[in-house]
């Protein structure tokens, strides 16, 4: 697994999979996907887990589906 669909599976699932100096990989997703930069504080909003989770659904299910 790439450190970006590490990121994709935390942003999605909320557990963590990234740690120390890689979590900047998390931190760079969710912000593409908010489309602004976002702080370490932030994840422990349920409104911006909620958002994110929304908005990783498709990068989600594309890591997942048969091909």
């Amino acid at each position: 697994m790439t450190r970006r669909e590490a990121a994709i599976v935390e942003v999605y699932t909320g557990y963590v999979t990234l740690r120390g100096d890689l979590r900047e990989c998390v931190y760079q997703y969710a912000s593409e996907l908010l489309k602004r930069r976002i702080t370490p504080f932030e994840f422990t909003r349920e409104d911006i887990k909620a958002e994110l989770h929304h908005l990783a659904r498709a990068d989600f299910d594309e890591l997942f589906k048969e091909k």
